[in-house]
């Protein structure tokens, strides 16, 4: 029995769905979404084992040329995403560099290839060059290509506050993988994040993330969590390193930031470093899962003014929470009520590309 005519009768039916419903195209896009990250996660995990060997903080981030096939994926990608021009993401393809691995290299000049500008605004927001102009990679191509996919673009503000010589914590608000497009945007030399160990065990997705140097963290044993904290204190001041934290504990898409948990601020004040926060504004207006609203949009990321630790002990925790979630809080309301669709008319702002 010849299947082709169902299948084309099914796929004409779903085309019919997607323009028809608002949910189905919500639910065709997450699970087209799913597929993408899937199968890019399978090809940078092959990309990465062929020119590395294994896990490295090479295959996130390395000098040189975006790779020819990265760019026809990302042709490819275009030509497949023609119905669904954006989708919802999920925490699929994280990178981080190797806690236990030195000699971290360092971002190729912004004017190392075809002298590229960086785009400027009156307002102060710097949108980022663009990774074809600035960086070759393997694992943040596959990142920072979903946003050009669905029609995301990032401005940021203070992005210069990160550039700094020695060790930090970077504490962010986190309500869904777009914020990881965004981190791959600004994330700066020598920083890793964590992630919960659950996502180790997820296919492809967690492969990827561990050859990309994933420092993974077992939430459901706190003895372990805190001594592995620990020693991550001892790694920020031996290997002068930067650490990124989401302070909240999980995604949290509510309109609102949740209560932040101590753990990072623990962790400054064990190694005396300064907390640097970072606030990506509400997705609300194009993505919301109760309404099944997926849109292109603009997201604006703002980095705040460093908070010293240098003197606190941990009786001072408490007081450094709540001065760190009240300003994080309050940039977050402010920035949040900007336009957020992706026809920005404000005078002067220019959307990154």
């Amino acid at each position: 029995m010849d299947l082709w005519p169902w299948l084309t009768a099914a796929l004409l039916l779903l085309l019919l769905l997607v323009q028809l419903s608002r949910t189905a195209r919500f639910y065709v896009k997450i699970g087209l979404y799913c597929v993408l990250c899937l199968s890019f996660s399978a090809v940078a995990s092959i990309v990465c084992l062929l020119r590395h060997g294994g896990r490295t903080v090479d295959n996130m981030r390395q000098e040189g040329r975006t790779p020819g096939w990265a760019r026809a994926s990302a042709s490819l990608t275009s030509v497949l995403l023609a119905f669904f021009p954006s989708c919802p993401a999920r925490p699929a393809v994280l990178t981080i560099p190797s806690l236990r691995r030195r000699g971290f290299p360092s971002r190729v000049p912004k004017n190392a290839r075809h002298n590229a500008p960086v785009l400027r605004t009156t307002e102060g927001f710097s949108p980022p060059a663009t990774p074809a102009c600035n960086v070759g990679c393997i694992i943040s191509w596959f990142v920072r290509s979903f946003k050009y996919v669905y029609g995301l673009r990032f401005e940021v503000r203070g992005q210069k506050k990160l550039e700094v010589d020695g060790p930090c914590v970077i504490i962010s608000n986190h309500q869904s993988i777009l914020d990881m497009m965004g981190l791959m945007e600004i994330l700066p030399k020598r920083c890793v994040q964590i992630a919960k160990r659950e996502l180790l065990f997820t296919g492809p997705v967690g492969l990827i993330m561990y050859l990309g140097g994933v420092y993974f963290i077992n939430r459901q044993r706190a003895r372990t969590a805190m001594s592995l904290m620990a020693d991550l204190g001892d790694l920020m001041v031996k290997d002068n390193l930067k650490v990124w934290i989401y302070p909240e504990g999980t995604r949290n898409d509510n309109g609102d930031l949740l209560p932040f948990k101590k753990g990072a601020f623990y962790l400054a004040i064990q190694a005396q470093v300064p907390i640097i926060p970072v606030v990506y504004s509400s997705f609300s207006s194009f993505y919301n899962v109760k309404t099944k609203l997926f849109t292109s949009g603009t997201i604006r990321v703002q980095v705040l003014d460093a908070v010293p630790t240098s003197g606190l002990t941990e009786a001072d925790v408490t007081t450094l929470v709540d001065t760190c979630y009240q300003s994080m809080r309050d940039t977050f309301l402010q920035i949040s009520q900007m336009p957020q669709n992706s026809a920005i008319k404000e005078p002067g702002v220019v959307p990154a590309q």
